[in-house]
């Protein structure tokens, strides 16, 4: 309705000018202006009813966006991120939620979103949405979701898997499904017993957004930089920069700046970025945007002048949130480049944009240098994907992506990093009382807490529960981890040793765990340690086996600038292996397969300088080495290793160490409920580690005696060429552009004092332990 008829209406249908047109006019004239009355009364009607529907078009449903905000953070907060950078959409997620517990309200305002999407010009999307079940029947599911039975086959579940992310994708540009053009294909007959029976219901989703920036940023203003992993840690990145108007805010509340960059011909839609003030400040800044609305969030920026420069990153990545029995697979990606950002079914081919110089003016500088977090913000849909950024990469995406079944419920992973945890700080008490090697397993130990708590009073028991951050049901926890976590050439027995009879309730309580009770009546335990009320007892052995070819070798170790031992090594032949260089440790953390080499690692953790062990020591607490390898940058590198053939036995006793991490219940706390009066006299542990029987793939030396080779000098790292001249490859010579003559791979020695992991990725940390070499006598030339 156009504003002239709305004035004409305003201003003619005034009972005044009515009264005066009865008056003044007579016969047909009259007739005539009733008419007009009449017309002008019905087009009023319709103006106040299209206002009305125009208003509801024009304001956002909060419910829909409130819930899409919700479940966002829900799931975010259950998410252990294990990438250097993820993205997601919380906003398809909302999509499933009839299917999951029924919820039919957010139906329409899901739907008619989506239509208000696809009229958007400049968004252009791709959706995934499927539901696999092995239950009798659903609840009816959305006009384009399908519903397929769940198979029983991992095999079978990976290839429909990887076929929905990569076939299933509706187009959303223009030509949005009708309801009648898909249809579900019915109840899913219930799937045979199998590997899967834990699993109610798999749900795959995905919103895959593209835009193009309304200003593009610049190709020749393009450059390597520095981006800071954390407050000590920096890598180069390459940056795009860019000067324009956008919305921008520095926030106290959340402690960050947030910028707004608009879209191209999406005038309601945002690229958020949000920056921590601090570099380490990520993870509070996550748990705040949890709190805050994103439509408030926008309303406190204010258009400013900004120079911009944000990271190039590429993201492609999988999540799998559980929500009960029930799993949901999400897939993400997103490119940033100059354009916009695109992801793989863009069907329109990127442009190359010309510019014209930028002006030199004044405007406010905003670097994205450390790790942030980006949203794709619509006014009507919500949040349509939401992204971390710890270490931004640019590279071609991934070709498939597969799926990874949990090995573990959410409360084995609470248990594993509880595990990791516990691993690290009993570590820092050790060392104090250790100068020499020493090892102690923590996932061993961890089932020997677990086989005393339940003879402890509920005092005793929530007073060590606090400290260790168990989850809620962690015995079964503990059941599951050991089930699960079956390690080739490993041996753990955890034993109970009581003077006296033990409680026959207890007894059968521990059982499930694998623990032995044993009534001992005074005599020795060890020859070290004597039973007088209760003896915790854990042994563990461990005998990783490598797959990889290695020789045995002599040479000498330094256990600090002056002293040296003579000991063995094992080298392994040229071969690729992992890496990861921390700065503030001046260190590198390297990874040997072990075992099969798909779940277990052999980690060692060697400081640039033969007496820099102590620095990395006082950093484990503050910078786990577990977190390290998931937020740092990992490297390959082929060369030659060689690490000493460790060969340790030792015994801990952990009372002490407990104690001083706040649990002085393993020392003075009633354990009544194992026998009358029960207290625990000691906690002890004895460990065996050994490479010894670890020679499967062991290859001969020629010429030489592979375990009496002479001692190196220690001036030599690696061996220098014998030519003296360098070679011509100037003008004239014919392989002046070609390859250069193969060089022997890089010999790395582990030579130096070290602090050793034996991880597991699904249980945690099974091994902890530091070298130090064997005796000590003066080294060569000191």
């Amino acid at each position: 309705m156009n504003d002239w008829v709305s004035d004409m209406i305003d201003s003619h249908l005034q009972p005044r000018t009515v009264g005066l047109a009865f008056l003044f006019c007579r016969g047909k004239m009259k007739k005539i202006i009733l008419f007009c009355v009449l017309v002008l009364t019905i087009l009023s009607d319709c103006q106040a009813r299209l206002r009305s529907e125009e208003a509801k078009r024009t304001k956002p449903d909060t419910q829909f966006i409130d819930k899409v905000h919700e479940l966002g953070y829900e799931l975010a907060k259950e998410t252990v991120i294990h990438d250097h950078q993820v993205v997601w959409s919380p906003f398809s997620v909302v999509n499933i939620l009839p299917l999951i517990n029924g919820d039919e309200s957010l139906k329409d305002s899901f739907n008619s979103s989506l239509e208000r999407l696809a009229s958007i010009d400049g968004l252009y999307l791709d959706r995934v949405s499927v539901a696999l079940t092995n239950r009798s029947g659903v609840n009816g599911p959305d006009y384009n979701t399908k519903v397929l039975p769940l198979p029983s086959d991992p095999q079978i579940l990976n290839q429909v898997i990887q076929d929905s992310f990569r076939n299933e994708a509706v187009s959303f540009r223009h030509d949005l499904p009708q309801r009648n053009q898909i249809e579900a294909e019915g109840p899913a007959p219930a799937a045979p017993p199998g590997v899967l029976d834990n699993a109610t219901d798999i749900y795959l989703t995905s919103l895959l957004v593209a835009a193009d920036w309304e200003t593009p940023f610049h190709y020749g203003n393009s450059r390597l930089a520095r981006f800071y992993i954390n407050s000590t840690h920096a890598i180069k990145t390459k940056y795009m920069a860019n000067v324009g108007y956008y919305k921008y805010a520095e926030l106290d509340e959340l402690n960050a700046t947030v910028v707004a960059l608009p879209l191209k011909q999406a005038p309601t839609a945002h690229f958020i970025i949000v920056i921590p003030d601090s570099r380490d400040g990520l993870e509070d800044l996550s748990n705040a945007l949890g709190q805050r609305n994103v439509s408030d969030l926008l309303g406190e920026l204010d258009p400013k002048r900004i120079v911009l420069r944000l990271p190039v990153i590429s993201i492609d990545n999988q999540l799998i949130f559980n929500k009960g029995d029930r799993k949901i697979i999400q897939r993400g990606h997103i490119q940033l480049n100059h354009q916009g950002f695109h992801n793989p079914a863009d069907r329109l081919a990127p442009q190359r944009i010309k510019f014209k110089q930028l002006k030199r003016r004044d405007g406010i500088n905003v670097r994205v240098e450390h790790p942030f977090i980006f949203m794709i913000y619509e006014k009507f849909s919500g949040i349509l994907a939401y992204g971390e950024v710890m270490i931004p990469a640019e590279g071609p995406p991934k070709p498939q992506l597969k799926y990874q079944q949990d090995y573990l419920s959410q409360n084995g992973k609470i248990m594993s990093e509880s595990i990791d945890k516990l691993g690290d700080e009993l570590y820092t008490t050790l060392r104090k009382r250790n100068s020499d090697s020493f090892a102690f397993s923590p996932f061993s130990l961890t089932n020997l807490v677990g086989s005393v708590l339940p003879g402890a009073t509920e005092e005793t028991k929530m007073g060590i529960l606090s400290k260790l951050n168990f989850p809620l049901m962690w015995q079964d926890a503990l059941v599951e981890l050991n089930r699960e976590g079956k390690i080739n050439g490993s041996f753990s027995r955890i034993s109970v040793v009581v003077n006296g009879e033990p409680n026959e309730s207890f007894r059968k309580e521990v059982e499930k765990f694998g623990t032995t009770v044993i009534n001992r009546q005074g005599r020795d335990y060890t020859s070290n340690y004597t039973v007088k009320s209760i003896l915790g007892a854990s042994d563990y052995q461990i005998n990783p086996q490598f797959n990889k070819d290695f020789k045995k070798i002599n040479g000498l170790f330094y256990r600090n600038e002056r002293d040296v031992d003579n000991v063995t090594y094992i080298e392994f032949l040229a071969t690729e292996f992992k890496y990861l260089f921390v700065p503030f440790w001046d260190a590198k953390i390297m990874s040997i397969p072990i075992n099969d080499g798909r779940n277990q690692s052999l980690l060692l953790v060697v400081p640039g300088e033969r007496s820099g062990l102590n620095l990395i020591e006082d950093g484990i607490i503050d910078y786990p080495v577990s977190k390290l390898l998931c937020q740092g940058h990992v490297k390959a590198a082929t060369v030659r290793l060689r690490i000493p053939l460790l060969n340790l036995e030792h015994i801990n006793e952990f009372s002490e160490d407990f104690s001083e991490l706040g649990m002085p219940q393993f020392r003075d706390g009633d354990f009544s409920g194992i026998i009358a009066n029960g207290k625990l006299d000691q906690v002890v542990q004895r460990t065996f580690f050994s490479l010894e029987q670890s020679v499967v793939n062991e290859v001969a030396v020629p010429g030489k005696n592979s375990t009496a080779e002479a001692s190196e000098p220690p001036t030599s790292e690696v061996p220098s060429s014998k030519r003296t001249t360098r070679r011509y490859r100037g003008p004239g010579n014919p392989n002046r552009n070609g390859p250069r003559r193969n060089r022997t791979a890089k010999l790395v020695k582990v030579d130096r004092p070290f602090v050793f992991y034996v991880q597991d990725s699904r249980i945690g940390t099974v091994l902890v332990g530091r070298y130090t070499g064997l005796t000590g006598r003066p080294a060569l030339g000191k």
